[in-house]
């Protein structure tokens, strides 16, 4: 007989941390929507996987025996058990964990693998021929009508090098005539023009998710 699996989801906010105050000493984790840690019983946080089963009753505490040949009455077997569940998001966005806790052994294989690469639905966004004078920076925020970017193409059209900065440090060069820079980034970028070095231009294309 199998006592007491109690089968659960839970939504951790971004970057949070759940805590569960559940009793048993059985517990796997099977599906979850993105990265994260988990802490048994206050102890120190570990990876969690899909699918990752821990058996605390794999060591049972013999009440009042001693000695290897000492016969054991079944009631006298006691199952180690934890109390406390912490499940922490690494994932930086809402992420769904569904586990289960049970007294008794209890063994479940997924039939359907977890995928967290997935080819999501995109479109373009174009600015056409950009001029940019000397010692000008023009930046681009990542997002469009709350759309996330995914790809960032670069084309330098102009006679000066252009570089890629964060806001404050410079990350690449385009040198004039060089092939198109492409990077995945959905965060802000923003293009320089340098001091002295005269008017340039530049195609930009950039990627966003639907």
């Amino acid at each position: 007989m199998i006592a007491n699996v109690t089968v659960q989801s839970i939504i951790i906010p971004a970057n949070q941390t759940a805590n569960l105050s559940q009793t048993g000493s059985k517990l796997a984790f099977f599906s979850n929507t993105g990265t994260f840690q988990f802490s048994i019983n206050g102890g120190a946080f570990q990876k969690g996987l899909s699918i990752l089963i821990i058996d605390f009753a794999a060591g049972v505490i013999v009440s009042g025996q001693t000695g290897k040949n000492v016969s054991t009455p079944i009631s006298n077997i006691i199952s180690a058990q934890f109390n406390t569940i912490l499940l922490q998001d690494t994932s930086g966005s809402a992420n769904t964990v569904t586990y289960y806790v049970g007294d008794g052994a209890v063994e479940y294989i997924n039939p359907n693998a977890t995928n967290f690469i997935k080819n999501a639905a995109t479109f373009p966004k174009g600015y056409g021929l950009t001029s940019i004078a000397d010692a000008a920076t023009q930046t681009f925020s990542g997002t469009s009508g709350g759309s996330i970017r995914r790809t960032f193409i670069l084309q330098n059209q102009g006679a000066t090098t252009l570089y890629i900065t964060d806001g404050t440090n410079i990350g690449l060069a385009l040198a004039p005539n060089s092939p198109p820079l492409e990077l995945d980034c959905s965060g802000a970028l923003t293009v320089l023009n340098q001091t002295g070095s005269g008017a340039g231009s530049f195609y930009c294309t950039e990627i966003y998710y639907v």
